[in-house]
């Protein structure tokens, strides 16, 4: 039977397979989309139906250097093609020079006219996009949950002089707001300045800016921010975090609220304080220590009594911890993921201190990087055996830098029996985002068969929608040759 002799829903339904992408793919093609738009009137009309919620159509993105050769038209084009389907937008304008003022209608009209409200995520940077303009684009975008539009972008800086008036009008227009960057005072976090303002906000930041060492000191805006029932996420990222400032955050309504808690990086904080913080967040899970920390088995041992609630952690780079402190979470925490970076004392015996611990029969996802002298703890044996006695382990986080390198000859075999375990147990695995598997992007491989086979994750969370989500085609790439 010719296409076009089915009915129009059936098409639509056909359609939605056309530019699907494989596995292996980085970005997704619409030029089937386009060729099955010409065959006939009756497949015009699937293909504008199957855009609605084809997963190639999700994310549109719209850089500087595609402006100077594709017209403008081409926008809109695109949007009334496949607008309906878009549900994430990012326009990058000129990194030098002037920024194109011709090209911010063009903008809103491709938004508040073919997206049809559906959009969720919004960035816009380097841009002459004015106050008046980004407010009636989100007004058009009550779904919005994702909002950038801080970096170089001028003519939203006075927003600065009346940050509670725009900060309003933008939290009335797109109520379930949960990332937001604005122009904001450099030397105060969001959470000092905007984030009270928008209910749903997931993460509180306490230093967007990264400012080394920077304490948080406007405690009346950080009490407001507290009170956001969105909040799952504490980033005390690079903060000189005091006793005070953790009160008051326990005595908000936030001490039921937050899962995760970040102290990475450069974050000064005194261990009786990270206790504190463990003992008063009730559904804690997620935990991530400053780089530089050195805690000591007992102190572990602590943190894992205090709440046991947690199921994963990161250690972040320092000398001293060594395989006593792994082990210490490791016995008493169920845990799912671990992210060991930058442990100079652990020895090749951490492999036995994990399969010997409780964490063996939960862990799911390992993250190795630059562990031990050299680097040279982990051997491809050792890591077989890891992931041998680990039986839900399905994401090993690689270290590039291992001494000695791998080798085919070497360590050919143990790869490819790593390669077999991991991507069997991610077709079983009960989560749909992790059935999926590519040796090309998600196995080991060996210098000696070409850069492209240097990995330093695995496996990559690579099915087709999560692909078509943040690889979408960029708008002015031409599919299937043209417009």
């Amino acid at each position: 039977m010719l296409l076009q002799g089915l009915p129009t829903e059936l098409q639509a339904q056909i359609a939605l397979f056309a530019g699907v992408p494989n596995y292996s793919s980085v970005r997704t093609k619409l030029g089937d989309m386009l060729s099955l738009r010409c065959v006939s009137k009756a497949t015009l009309e699937a293909v504008g139906r199957a855009a609605h919620n084809h997963p190639s159509c999700v994310q549109v993105r719209f850089e500087d250097e595609h402006y100077k050769a594709i017209p403008l038209r081409a926008l809109q084009t695109y949007g009334r093609v496949f607008g309906s389907g878009c549900r994430e937008f990012s326009y990058w304008g000129p990194n030098r020079g002037p920024h194109n003022h011709v090209i911010v209608p063009h903008l809103r009209d491709f938004i508040a006219s073919h997206t049809r409200g559906r959009l969720v995520k919004l960035c816009i940077m380097h841009s002459s996009i004015s106050e008046e303009v980004l407010l009636e684009i989100c007004r058009a975008c009550p779904l919005l949950k994702d909002l950038s539009a801080e970096r170089e972008v001028p003519n939203l800086e006075p927003v600065k002089s009346h940050m509670l008036e725009f900060a309003t009008e933008l939290s009335q227009a797109c109520p379930l707001l949960e990332e937001v960057s604005i122009p904001k005072d450099s030397s105060l976090s969001k959470a000092e300045t905007y984030s009270m303002h928008f209910p749903k906000t997931f993460t509180l930041e306490f230093n967007d800016s990264g400012i080394s060492g920077y304490e948080p000191s406007r405690l009346d805006q950080i009490e407001a921010s507290a009170q956001c029932v969105g909040v799952k996420h504490l980033s005390l990222r690079g903060c000189r975090v005091s006793s005070t400032l953790v009160e008051l955050l326990l005595q908000s309504p936030l001490h039921s609220r937050v899962v995760h808690l970040s102290l990475a990086g450069e974050t000064h904080i005194l261990p009786e304080t990270i206790l504190q913080c463990v003992v008063g967040f009730e559904v804690l899970e997620d935990l991530s220590f400053p780089s530089g920390f050195s805690g000591s088995p007992e102190f572990y041992t602590r943190i894992a009594l205090a709440r046991p609630s947690l199921n994963e952690i990161a250690f972040g780079s320092n000398p001293h911890d060594d395989d006593s402190c792994v082990a210490a979470l490791c016995n008493n925490l169920a845990l799912e993921s671990l992210t060991l970076d930058g442990l100079d004392a652990v020895t090749p015996a951490i492999v036995d201190v994990i399969l010997q611990s409780k964490a063996a029969m939960t862990l799911s996802v390992l993250c190795i990087f630059d562990v031990g002298i050299r680097y040279s703890v982990f051997t491809s044996a050792s890591l077989l055996r890891l992931v041998r006695g680990c039986p839900k382990l399905c994401s090993v986080g690689w270290d590039a830098k291992t001494k000695p390198r791998w080798s085919a000859f070497r360590d050919g075999d143990n790869a490819d029996e790593l390669n077999e375990l991991l991507k069997n147990r991610c077709l079983a695995h009960p989560d749909p985002e992790w059935r999926t598997w590519d040796e090309e992007s998600d196995g080991f491989g060996f210098r000696e068969y070409g850069p492209r086979t240097q990995r330093d994750t695995l496996p990559y969370r690579c099915d087709p929608e999560f692909s078509a989500r943040y690889n979408g085609p960029s708008v002015f790439e031409a599919p299937g040759g043209g417009y």
